[in-house]
């Protein structure tokens, strides 16, 4: 055990560096169980009313547009294949990418859901659908199923794309699956030399970059390549435009009139991913606002995605905020997640982390220990360290010791603002409650 002294010299040379090595002894297991306690509202707002982050926030997202109900928890929950004759409408685009990917570590069941929403709705699932079923049996167990829906995949006029491409290929390789790796490739590129829509796909993104405005000139050029216009069409042209979201945008409204077709899903979810950034982010909210169908969540996963590479934190919980109140939820370690996210900043958003904890919780999630260290972390950033005492405090209430993962946040937060006599009483608390060794 270090002397007091000892301790205190350690902090006054090197105040942050040493003293966090010291303290993190172990790493944060990523194995952490869930809460299974309630904690409701009332019971964390004390700490911090009258102004508490928990009181009603108006949100500037808007809301989802109203959806067919399907028993999504039945066909998660369930074991038995007879279960998804429990659907009580048939199931749409979106809906089949949410429940296959909510099944993307049980490929026998994904696969199984996938062929009865063909076979009992005689519904063709799109190109994501596919390609995100073909990620999940990527698998030596899966091979002859991967195949066989990589070959009906073509069949009906889908691809596969690049990024689930270089993802499987290197499962595949991964698991030593040499002459799969070879076929696969052969086959990746053969069809992509024979596509002579993706030429034309490439043509057309060119044109529109090339021009320095939209005009009648541009669209009698795109007019001339006679292309069969449908949502694939669309969504691979404005993928091409990703990089130049307002030329994309204008495309996707010159198509949308367009005689005899209609966006529908693939097209509005392709529109939104490349619209998902700052610089067209008034557009993409607009979009989002208009869709009559909903964002899947794929294409929640991938905006996400962008927003937090741009530290547009507010945006990635507005749109959280929008996902939860529809049909498609975000997966329940995607608040764990953005806490993170929002802690890393130099001076966390507090009013933003308890908007995502609000959410999480209105749906009927309790907090974990995960989410309780994410609004801990963000405390001692912001060196509100007395409410984070305070929420030590509810983590021991419900269930949760405070490890060295969450002292260790503390210990640093008093350190940055040189509060150093605290910092070493933390330390004496942690080892009068073996916490290093946690």
């Amino acid at each position: 055990m270090l002397a007091s002294s000892s301790r205190l010299r350690l902090l006054s040379r090197r105040p942050l560096c040493p003293l966090y090595l010291y303290v993190i002894r172990s790493p944060l297991s990523s194995n952490i169980p869930p809460c299974i306690t309630s904690l409701s509202h009332s019971s964390l707002l004390s700490p911090y009313s009258p102004h508490s982050p928990f009181l009603p926030h108006p949100s500037t997202c808007p809301s989802p547009s109203p959806s067919q109900s399907i028993p999504f928890s039945s066909i998660l929950e369930s074991s038995d294949l007879n279960e998804f004759s429990s659907l009580t409408s048939a199931p749409t685009q979106e809906s089949i990418i949410y429940v296959i990917k909510k099944l993307d570590k049980m490929p026998q069941k994904a696969l199984d859901f996938f062929k009865f929403a063909k076979a009992q709705y005689g519904l063709v699932p799109g190109p994501s659908a596919y390609n995100l079923m073909l990620r999940i049996l990527a698998h030596k167990d899966f091979i002859t199923d991967f195949w066989v829906l990589l070959n009906s995949m073509q069949d009906n006029g889908y691809k596969l794309d690049e990024g689930a491409y270089r993802v499987i290929l290197g499962c595949f390789k991964n698991q030593k699956l040499i002459a799969d790796s070879s076929s696969l490739t052969q086959f990746y590129y053969s069809a992509k030399e024979k596509s002579s829509t993706d030429a034309a796909v490439k043509y057309a993104a060119k044109i529109v970059l090339d021009a320095q405005d939209w005009s009648k000139e541009v669209e009698e050029k795109v007019e001339d390549l006679k292309l069969s216009v449908s949502e694939e069409l669309v969504a691979k042209i404005l993928r091409e435009l990703r990089d130049y979201p307002h030329k994309a945008l204008v495309f996707f409204t010159w198509a949308s009139g367009i005689p005899d077709y209609k966006h529908r899903s693939v097209a509005h979810n392709a529109m939104a991913r490349v619209l998902g950034r700052d610089e067209s982010i008034g557009e993409f909210w607009s979009l989002v606002k208009e869709m009559r169908y909903d964002m899947d969540i794929d294409t929640y996963v991938k905006v996400t995605r962008q927003f937090l590479k741009r530290k547009m934190m507010k945006d990635a919980v507005e749109l959280y905020e929008f996902m939860m109140d529809g049909p498609y939820k975000p997966a329940i370690q995607d608040c764990g997640m953005l806490l993170r996210q929002l802690s890393l900043s130099s001076n966390p958003d507090l009013d933003l982390v308890f908007r995502v904890v609000k959410k999480y919780e209105a749906v009927g999630y309790s907090l974990s220990k995960v989410v309780y260290d994410g609004i801990h972390r963000s405390l001692t950033r912001t060196a509100k360290f007395e409410e984070a005492m305070e929420i030590m405090k509810k983590m021991r209430q419900e269930g949760y010791e405070p490890d060295n993962i969450t002292y260790s946040q503390l210990v640093y937060g008093l350190c940055k603002t040189k509060r150093l006599d605290d910092a070493c009483k933390i330390l004496d608390e942690m080892e009068k409650g073996d916490a290093l060794q946690t």
